[in-house]
């Protein structure tokens, strides 16, 4: 099925286009063959009902615009029924058929809302026709069309329609929700100015007649102005081309639960400069930041020392002057100063990351993760365990063996945990009982490995420790509650041939996060992140994490929610660079 549309039926109309290209049609209007009132109740709860069956695989509206006229500014035409300030209607000296006109098109108004909202939320994508915003007393400008097209993934696009097939310049708007329009986008009129003669008698000179000196009549009686209301036969075919390519799953092959919940979610690790359209507050706020990097820069040049030595090739890269990050962390914490009380730390480790800086987000901006993961950095972040089974609490530790791996790479495990030790990544004890006091509760062991790679030209040599929760079960018991939502490698791609059509030329950076999920503290559940190894002279050690451990389920899903805040915050920073995060590792 295709898209309710309004207007009676017409030669070459939308209707029309689209069953050319095959489809079938529902039409929806008091002046189609088939009447059908879209005031009335129950039609339009029956098709709010088909919307949420997935009955339609694309929807156009073409909501009556009468009550929003700018015309009705120009006499002798009706007078103005609506202002800015007054958008939902004048409040009084209407007459009774004016406040009934109003009630009606405030009524197509909410329905049209509510069908773009139903739509959204079953992934099915539709198109708004309207006049383009260009003054205040316009739809666009309702609250319920407000909040539409801040619907994620929902764009505007603007054109006249003169450029297809209309007699007038027109200025229109679609609001579109999966439906690409690349090809009517930013088209304007280009014709040339010809002479015309007002009613007044006057000459003047226009490309296209003023639509309010339109006051001809055509042959079924009807002034030639209304009838602009009518889509022309080309503006019908274009819509029709560009609705025909939507790629929409049927009912049953609909999209899945996961698919419905990826569109929704704010994100910020894959294309933090969409979600951060959804942020203004913070888009000020990262603007304001911006200003204050830039006066540092100004301040202290060495500040790109680091990043122009990486970026140039440089064979050794400058460490970040101590003294300019010194006073860069305390402008910042001038300017993000939070506005309410820091909660309590009561987390056992102690994270780098600043919960003082994060809470000053979370107070001016808009962000519903800043403050948020500020009490995780402070408190620590819950791991999602439950409570383990019996048999898990009572693995004799003086029979542990890890896996092969951390008995091969030995060496390289001893220097992990010491080096981890030093950073106060963790604690490290000789017997069950200390680790007991530590945590408060029975530790719960999962075996070590460690992970070898070889990287560079030099094939130099990296290690990394894992625990393996899944060995364990206790992975089993992990509720991650969320999930990842990386980066494809078309985004990258897309953002990088728009940049070279823009820019001339594009730079990539890939910048590695030091210690990621080192950087969050565990919550009371890190007695799960205990693990037992022997160490120097073969003597066995507990090595009790106090922070998110690599080969938890829901490490990688904690993390993400610091990845994607900094996504967001570097695209309000920074809103000209494209950055995709692919768990610790950006690409900018």
């Amino acid at each position: 099925m295709s898209p309710p549309v309004l207007g009676p039926q017409r030669e070459g109309d939308l209707a029309a286009q689209l069953a050319k290209l095959g489809w079938a049609v529902c039409s929806c209007d008091i002046e189609q063959p088939t009447p059908t009132n879209l005031l009335d109740q129950a039609v339009r709860s029956a098709i709010l009902k088909d919307i949420d069956d997935q009955r339609y695989d694309a929807i156009f509206l073409g909501t009556p615009c009468e009550t929003y006229s700018a015309l009705r500014e120009i006499k002798p035409g009706p007078r103005p029924l609506r202002s800015s300030p007054e958008i939902m209607g004048i409040s009084t000296g209407l007459t009774p058929a004016e406040k009934k006109q109003l009630a009606e098109g405030n009524e197509h108004t909410e329905f049209s809302a509510e069908v773009m909202q139903r739509a959204h939320k079953m992934y099915t994508p539709f198109t708004m026709e309207n006049p383009e915003p260009l003054h205040p007393v316009l739809i666009f400008n309702t609250p319920s069309f407000k909040e539409v097209a801040k619907l994620k993934s929902v764009r505007a696009v603007d054109f006249d329609q003169c450029r297809v097939g209309c007699e007038a310049k027109k200025p229109t708007r679609l609001l579109r929700y999966r439906v690409e329009y690349s090809g009517l986008d930013k088209l304007r009129c280009n014709h040339e100015p010809k002479t015309f003669t007002g009613t007044d008698g006057k000459e003047y000179k226009a490309a296209h007649e003023k639509v309010a000196q339109r006051r001809r009549t055509n042959a079924d009686g009807k002034s030639a102005s209304k009838a602009l209301g009518n889509y022309a036969p080309q503006f019908c075919e274009a819509i029709a081309r560009a609705i025909a390519k939507v790629n929409m799953e049927r009912p049953g092959d609909g999209p899945t639960v996961k698919e419905l919940e990826d569109e929704k979610a704010l994100g910020g690790m894959r294309k933090p400069a969409e979600s951060i359209k959804r942020l203004p507050q913070s888009q000020v706020l990262g603007q304001a930041l911006r200003q204050l990097l830039e006066k540092a820069i100004e301040q202290y040049p060495s500040l790109l020392h680091t990043a122009k030595g990486i970026v140039d090739g440089s064979g050794e890269i400058a460490e970040m002057d101590a003294e300019a990050i010194k006073a860069l962390r305390s402008a910042a914490g001038k300017l993000l100063e939070p506005q309410e009380p820091m909660p309590a730390k009561t987390a056992s480790a102690s994270s780098p990351l600043d919960a003082t800086l994060l809470c000053g987000w979370g107070d001016l901006g808009d962000d519903p993760d800043a403050k948020l993961l500020a009490s995780w950095v402070l408190q620590g972040a819950p791991l999602g365990f439950d409570q383990p089974t019996e048999a898990e609490l009572r693995r004799p530790w003086d029979e542990w063996e890890n896996w092969p791996s951390a008995e091969e790479e030995h060496e390289a495990l001893v220097k992990l945990v010491r080096e981890a030790e030093e950073k106060g990544f963790c604690k490290i004890t000789a017997g069950p009982e200390v680790a007991r006091q530590i945590l408060g509760a029975d530790p719960v062991l999962s075996k070590l490995g460690v992970i070898v790679k070889h990287q560079g030209e030099n094939q130099e040599k990296k290690t990394r420790i894992i625990w393996d929760l899944r060995e364990s079960g206790l992975n089993n018991k992990c509720n991650p509650a969320e999930r990842v939502v990386l980066p494809r490698l078309l985004d990258v791609v897309t953002d990088s041939l728009r940049l070279l059509k823009t820019e001339g030329a594009v730079t990539f950076a890939a910048v590695d996060i030091k210690d990621a999920f080192h950087n969050v503290p565990a919550s009371s559940d890190r007695k799960y992140t205990v693990a037992s190894a022997e160490l120097e002279d073969k003597k066995q050690f507990f090595i009790i994490y106090g922070f998110l451990v690599f080969g938890s389920r829901s490490s990688p899903t904690i993390w993400g929610r610091f990845a994607a805040l900094l996504g967001r915050i570097l695209a309000a920073t920074v809103p000209e660079n494209r950055t995709h995060i692919y768990v610790d590792d950006p690409i900018l």
